[in-house]
């Protein structure tokens, strides 16, 4: 993938994660518990599911 495709993905999952109140706790949080989903609360899964089904387009110059 060329470094500037890469750079724009970076730069719009930061805005996803702003709107939807995405922090960097959250996102270790759900890396850390990949493991031990049984010990997560139901609220805790409902809010990563939700994140994770965010559709994202990727634009580029040559379409």
């Amino acid at each position: 993938m060329p470094k500037e495709i890469s750079d724009q993905i970076k730069e719009d999952m930061k805005g996803i994660k702003k709107e939807f109140g995405v922090g960097a706790e959250a996102e270790e949080s759900s890396s850390h518990n990949k493991g031990k989903e049984s010990s997560d609360t139901d609220e805790s899964l409902q809010e990563h599911e939700t994140f994770t089904e965010i559709p994202i387009e990727v634009i580029t110059e040559d379409e």
